[in-house]
């Protein structure tokens, strides 16, 4: 009995985390990603069928102060429906698909380490519990050449982005069957990532 009760309580105190996978801030600079946290650390959540889930598209370790326009765009596979609005104010224009979004705000918005400057709240709507991927890239057409974000800052000045995962690649998912493989430099897993 004392040991059936150890194990109820070790998971019990375990569930809150296994909920979802955690890594650390992108370390490259200027860099875009999708995550289900408000700090850029979240890649992957899992969710019963008919449950809200709340993402951000967070700006990690911004090499400038302030933002005043976003242009990407997200790809996803599975079952999912979503209402998307941006922070402090932004104005989003978004045709009919979710492949391109183009933000703006009238007044610089300040960035810091980890700043989320748009929040998705969607409903996971998949009775089989299916993966969801979501994929992050450039607008089309873009701004700058490349399949990669853009942000405006002061003096209509555009900085090119980077994703937390090679361009294309499954950025974050929803009951997903196989971990995300971030960038890592010149590391084994920049390696790996190309083959996710």
């Amino acid at each position: 009995m004392r040991k059936l009760f150890l194990s109820c309580a070790v998971l019990m105190l375990i569930g809150p985390w296994a909920a979802q996978a955690d890594g650390p801030v992108d370390p490259d600079a200027n860099s875009l990603g999708l995550y289900f946290d408000t700090e850029g650390t979240q890649m992957e959540a899992w969710s019963d069928p008919f449950q809200p889930v709340e993402m951000y598209v967070v700006l990690t370790r911004p090499t400038f102060d302030a933002i005043y326009g976003l242009e990407y765009g997200i790809t996803f596979d599975g079952m999912f429906v979503a209402s998307v609005h941006a922070v402090n104010g932004g104005g989003i224009i978004d045709p009919p698909a979710w492949d391109n979004f183009i933000l703006g705000w009238l007044t610089p918005t300040p960035v810091s380490e980890a700043t989320w400057l748009v929040h998705i709240g969607g409903l996971y709507i998949d009775a089989t519990q299916g993966p969801v991927t979501f994929r992050l890239h450039g607008s089309i057409p873009s701004s700058l050449p490349g399949n990669l974000p853009v942000a405006l800052l002061a003096d209509g000045v555009l900085q090119q982005l980077t994703t937390p995962v090679a361009p294309g690649a499954v950025c974050a998912q929803i009951n997903g069957e196989e971990g995300i493989i971030a960038i890592e430099g010149a590391y084994w897993g920049a390696v790996k990532s190309l083959y996710r």
